[in-house]
C-alpha cells in the first residue's frame, strides 16, 4: 500500500502544469492491479462487480471512472472520446465487453477524435504476437476500430518499451487510412528488449527506453512528441486526415 501512497505523492508534486493545475489521470487497468494479473489465471472467475472489487480492490477504490468497472468512455464535448478497455484483467475481451464497445463506437460515429486506451498491446514490441490477450484484442477489438473512421491512434502498454506501428488496417500496413498503435508503457520501470523493426512487419519504431508520449490536438490533427526520462525528444510525428 505504501507504494500507492508514494506514487500519488510523486504525481501531486510533479504532475503539475505551469499554471499550477494538477494534471488529471485517466487510468486503464493492467495486470499489476489485479491478483494473478489476468482472468484466465482465475479458475473461480465470475463476471460480477463483486469479483472485480475483490481481485482489484485498490484500483477500483482509487480510480473513479464512468461506466462499467474496467471499461467505459470519457467524452470531451464533441471533439474527443477516450475509450478505456480491459485487456483480460477483470473483464474478458470476447462477449459482453466487445458488444459494449461496438455500441459505444456506433454512438460516437460523429465524434471528431476517438482514442482507445488499454494495457496489453495488440501489436507487442517485446512479448509474443500470439499471446492470449494480444490475439483476442486483434480478433475482437481491431475490426471495430477499423470500421469506425474517426480512430487514428490507439494507446497500448505492458511491454515496457517505446514502439510505434505504421498505420494498420485489416492487419495490414495501410499508410493512407490505417490506425497507429503507440506504446508500450515504459516510465519509471526497467525496460525490456524489443523486436527488430526491420524484421517485424508491424513496427516502424521500437526502442528500450523510458519515455512519456505527449499528444496535442490541433483541430483535425494529432501531434505527438515522445520524451525520454532525460528530456530528449526521441520521436515526433503527426496524424491528420491522411495520417501524415
Amino acid at each position: 500500500l505504501h507504494r500507492w501512497d508514494e506514487w500519488f505523492e510523486a504525481n501531486a508534486e510533479g504532475l503539475v502544469s505551469e499554471d499550477g493545475r494538477l494534471v488529471p489521470i485517466v487510468a486503464a487497468i493492467g495486470n499489476h492491479e489485479v491478483r494473478r494479473g489476468f482472468v484466465g489465471r482465475h479458475p473461480d472467475f465470475e463476471d460480477s462487480d463483486a469479483w472485480r472489487m475483490a481481485n482489484a480492490t485498490y484500483f477500483y477504490q482509487l480510480f473513479a471512472f464512468p461506466g462499467h468497472p474496467g471499461y467505459g468512455t470519457l467524452d470531451f464535448g464533441d471533439y474527443l472520446s477516450l475509450i478505456i478497455l480491459d485487456s483480460e484483467h477483470t473483464n474478458r475481451i470476447p462477449g459482453r465487453q466487445t458488444a459494449w464497445l461496438h455500441q459505444a463506437l456506433e454512438k460516437r460515429a460523429g465524434q471528431r477524435h476517438v482514442i482507445p486506451v488499454y494495457h496489453v498491446p495488440a501489436f507487442p514490441s517485446h512479448r509474443g504476437y500470439d499471446d492470449t490477450a494480444s490475439r483476442l484484442a486483434r480478433e475482437h477489438w481491431l475490426p471495430l476500430f477499423d470500421i469506425q473512421g474517426n480512430i487514428r491512434v490507439a494507446f497500448e502498454h505492458h511491454d515496457h518499451t517505446y514502439k510505434r506501428t505504421p498505420p494498420i488496417r485489416g492487419l495490414e500496413v495501410s499508410r493512407d487510412d490505417g490506425i497507429v498503435y503507440v506504446g508500450d508503457g515504459a516510465w519509471g520501470v526497467a525496460t525490456r528488449p524489443v523486436h527488430d523493426p526491420e524484421t517485424t512487419w508491424y513496427l516502424d519504431r521500437a526502442e528500450s527506453v523510458r519515455h512519456a508520449i505527449i499528444m496535442t490536438i490541433h483541430g483535425d490533427t494529432l501531434d505527438f512528441e515522445v520524451v525520454s526520462e532525460d528530456g530528449d525528444i526521441i520521436d515526433r510525428f503527426s496524424l491528420g486526415e491522411d495520417n501524415e
